[in-house]
């Protein structure tokens, strides 16, 4: 029968850190078949790093030797061997998962016929620390995680706040349909001065990108045509702000009150120019589809908005 020899081994976190060395304290008892400590002893030791599994790929391998004590107890660092390929300093413990694969010799050479594999845990974290502040950074800048794949710090340039998102004005005329009306005109912003980066826009629909989730500011604005022959009927619009084709927190058309400029009339000139404007504030999800659809406020004139470009949708990313 096969001789069987047993190892123990117990790798600390002693990572020195002032200027971190790469090294891995490890400590292992040595048993021979019969069971009995190997004591007072040369021994021959092949460190192996796998990557991602006990029979992964060798990240770094080295051989040393080491002399067991008289509880057949043997101390060293891994790391401080003499190397037969890759390199500590340049694993990336932060990126996966690692093990370590130890061969013994008890003759103090390279015939190995002890072998233990046992994962690395907490071990490998001191070691990563050491590069958890990366050289460089400017002013303003602050240390942050930047993906998920890759957990070390980098320096970044802080960004948020409001974001003009959408800007949008009309140069066309648009008759709205009556107040009465069930079935609201959707109005269409054909000049784009600001063009979105966290969704899309096609001059009718606002489409919100699979990383624009968030609150949104959107504010509309309407400027009727003037109407010389009836100051009374030149009124403003009624608003509503559309998602995904219902009225946002209704199944029914929600109008917010309109603002209208009759009381500023001219008493030279009886033609007036009315508006109306509308905020809205709330939360959207990537995909969510917004249009602005309108009607007069007058129930049996029908209003028209201009084309000076006083219509106009602005979205705000908060």
């Amino acid at each position: 029968m096969k001789n069987l020899f047993t190892l123990f081994a117990i790798v600390i976190s002693a990572i020195f850190m002032a200027q971190a060395p790469n090294l891995l304290s490890y400590q292992a008892v040595v048993r021979n078949a019969a069971n009995q400590l190997v004591i007072n002893q040369n021994v021959g030791v092949k460190f192996s790093i796998l990557k991602s599994s006990a029979t992964g790929a060798v990240v770094y391998a080295e051989t040393q030797n080491s002399t067991t004590n008289s509880n057949g107890l043997f101390t060293t660092n891994i790391g401080s061997g003499t190397v037969i390929s890759g390199s500590m300093a340049s694993i990336n413990w932060a990126n996966d998962v690692y093990f370590i694969k130890s061969e013994i010799d008890l003759a103090g050479g390279s015939n190995y016929t002890i072998t233990g594999t046992q994962q690395l845990l907490s071990v490998p974290y001191a070691l990563n620390a050491k590069n958890g502040i990366p050289n460089g950074g400017t002013a303003n800048q602050v240390l942050a995680k930047v993906n998920g794949t890759d957990f070390n710090t980098q320096w970044v340039t802080p960004s948020g706040g409001a974001k003009l998102e959408l800007m949008a004005i009309k140069n066309t005329t648009q008759t709205l349909v009556l107040s009465t009306s069930s079935s609201p005109n959707q109005i269409t912003y054909e000049n784009v001065v600001t063009a979105p980066t966290l969704g899309t826009y096609d001059n009718n629909a606002y489409t919100v990108g699979s990383n624009g989730a968030g609150v949104y500011l959107i504010q509309t604005r309407n400027s009727m045509i003037d109407n010389a022959s009836n100051v009374n009927n030149t009124v403003g619009a009624y608003n509503f702000l559309e998602i995904n084709g219902s009225a946002y927190g209704s199944l029914t058309n929600i109008y917010p009150s309109y603002i209208s400029n009759l009381s500023l009339r001219s008493t030279t000139n009886s033609a007036i120019r009315s508006s109306s404007q509308y905020m809205f504030l709330v939360f959207l999800n990537a995909g969510d589809v917004i249009r602005i659809r309108a009607t007069g406020t007058n129930s049996s004139v029908s209003q028209t908005l201009s084309n000076d470009g006083g219509t106009q949708l602005m979205i705000v990313k908060l």
